[in-house]
Formats: C-alpha cells, sequence, structure tokens
C-alpha cells in the first residue's frame, strides 16, 4: 500500500516507458544491422556514390517543401505560431531518421518490394 504512489507516479511511468523505447530502438538497429551486414559487403563503390547522391537530392526537396510550406504549418498550429527558419531547418534535417525509417526499411526488404503484378524489385540473398 506504501508502495503505490511510487509506481504510478509521472516520474516512474516515463523511466519505464523510456526503458522499453531503448530497448525497442537497440533491437530494431541489432536487426537493420544483422539484415544488412552481409550484403553491404558485396556493394560496389557506384553504387554508394549514386545513394550519396540520392540522399542530398532527397534532403533538398524535403527541404524545399519544408520551407515553401511555412505558412501553412503556421496557419495549421493551434496558436498560430510563425514556424521560423530554424524550426523548418530542424525539420528537414531531422526527417525520417532512426528506428522508424530502419522499421520500414526491414520491411520493404522482407517483402521483396513488390510491384503491382507481385514480382519481386529486391532480390533475396
Amino acid at each position: 500500500q506504501h508502495m503505490w504512489p511510487h509506481v504510478v507516479s509521472p516520474d516512474s511511468m516515463r523511466h519505464v516507458w523510456h526503458t522499453f523505447e531503448a530497448l525497442a530502438n537497440s533491437l530494431i538497429f541489432f536487426l537493420a544491422g544483422a539484415l544488412t551486414g552481409n550484403t553491404m559487403v558485396h556493394i560496389e563503390i557506384l553504387d554508394y556514390l549514386r545513394l550519396l547522391v540520392l540522399y542530398v537530392v532527397l534532403l533538398l526537396v524535403r527541404g524545399g517543401l519544408i520551407f515553401l510550406s511555412r505558412p501553412i504549418l503556421t496557419f495549421l498550429h493551434t496558436d498560430k505560431a510563425e514556424v521560423t527558419l530554424a524550426d523548418a531547418t530542424v525539420i528537414t534535417w531531422a526527417g525520417l531518421r532512426g528506428a522508424v525509417g530502419l522499421a520500414l526499411a526491414i520491411q520493404v526488404h522482407r517483402s521483396g518490394a513488390r510491384d503491382s503484378a507481385g514480382v519481386p524489385q529486391i532480390e533475396a540473398q
């Protein structure tokens, strides 16, 4: 009876959920490394260059969309607070990184990225 207020306190709940979050992130990063580790050895150097170019282009496109959408984002904000250039820069750089992006990539790898005819676009290795 004396322990219950400490168990259900917001601070205790926050610690518990942060622990679950850290465990889930560790698991997803481990799975991503285990699935792609062997594949990365067999990729040609030109493909790494293509990936780098693709990354930069997508970052520029995302940045353009975010910066052009600032008036819409300000309008949709509940307090009508302006989305500053610093905010837009952080949103652009943050993008879809971390565990969510890796989980999506793992799912694409597992499904083979099938097209509308059901033909896998990614070869299983």
